[in-house]
């Protein structure tokens, strides 16, 4: 069946239509959509009621907040920043606060109890945006790779997928019994994805993201032994991140916590020599080096420049 012609629409509907005009009552369109299916451009369509539409829907204006639509374009759970006070229609401010399971079962199928159980039942939290700074969960956190090496490559190989997709992944490898030769524990490297089961690993960031080049690249020359295992060390300390709220994620989960923290690091300064005297550190009178504490300096945390916003998080 073609198109509907002016005539036909003027025979079903039961009103005059004009090229120029194709403002009509939109029951009066669905009384003709039933009777096939047709592609039709409209002028302007107003609808008092409800309207259901199976297809796509393309405007080129809209006017009205939207506030009654839904499913449009943001995903439950998502997280956006806000630079006002009050709530947005549809989104909470991260507070914490504990909601209702039942009154908000699209949120809750979102995120669960990953910032919180709530009263262990009929509540669950949302995440607390005072907690501290967002951070992104590595996606590859463990697995365990290959004995057998390719030696002429220096190729790493997985049972499965391993789940990196970008180049400079920082990691760490770790063994049951022996590491392939050329591998050694505690030791920071730097992954170049060959395929979704392989990678090479280098010496630092620079050189792993450097396809066009070798250099730098993990000499392997024998098999290992035992169990193999490689670790995310984007987040060296993820395995004691804790529950941000009671119920919540933790170890390394979405919603875990992790308290403020300096690296390890170290000063070197010049010391006078000679017995005594005002060498640094400060000498006792036999020349045996003293303890000395210096003055506090610093304020009350460990921060960069930052500035307030609302983070608020879509719930229906």
């Amino acid at each position: 069946m073609g198109l509907p012609t002016f005539s036909d629409l003027r025979r079903y509907i039961g009103r005059q239509l004009t090229n120029s005009d194709w403002d009509f009552n939109f029951q009066y369109l669905i009384n003709v959509l039933t009777l096939g299916t047709y592609d039709l451009s409209i002028k302007n369509l107003t609808a008092s009621g409800a309207a259901t539409v199976s297809g796509v829907v393309t405007a080129s204006s809209f006017v009205g907040d939207g506030a009654s639509l839904s499913n449009i374009d943001t995903v439950i759970g998502s997280v956006n920043l806000f630079a006002g006070t009050v709530e947005p229609s549809k989104w909470f401010i991260c507070d914490g606060r504990a909601i209702s399971r039942v009154s908000y079962p699209l949120l809750y199928a979102a995120i669960s109890t990953n910032y919180g159980s709530g009263d262990g039942s009929t509540t669950f939290n949302i995440p607390d945006q005072s907690i501290g700074f967002m951070r992104g969960k590595p996606v590859f956190l463990t697995s365990a790779f290959n004995n057998v090496v390719d030696t002429t490559n220096d190729i790493i190989t997985f049972g499965s997928n391993h789940g990196i997709y970008r180049h400079g992944y920082k990691v760490r490898v770790s063994t049951t019994t022996a590491l392939p030769a050329g591998l050694a524990a505690a030791t920071t490297y730097f992954i170049r994805v060959i395929n979704t089961t392989q990678v090479a690993l280098y010496d630092t960031f620079a050189h792993a993201i450097d396809t066009a080049s070798t250099t730098g690249r993990v000499d392997l020359t024998a098999d290992g032994t035992g169990v193999n295992t490689m670790t995310q060390y984007e987040d060296p300390d993820y395995a004691s991140r804790t529950a941000s709220a009671h119920g919540s994620g933790s170890a390394g989960t979405i919603g875990s916590y992790q308290l403020e923290q300096i690296g390890t690091h170290t000063h070197t300064y010049a010391s006078e020599a000679g017995a005594g005297g005002f060498g640094y550190p400060p000498k006792t009178g036999n020349g045996v080096a003293g303890a000395t504490v210096t003055g506090a300096t610093g304020g009350n945390e460990t921060r960069p420049q930052n500035l307030y916003f609302n983070w608020i998080i879509r719930h229906d």
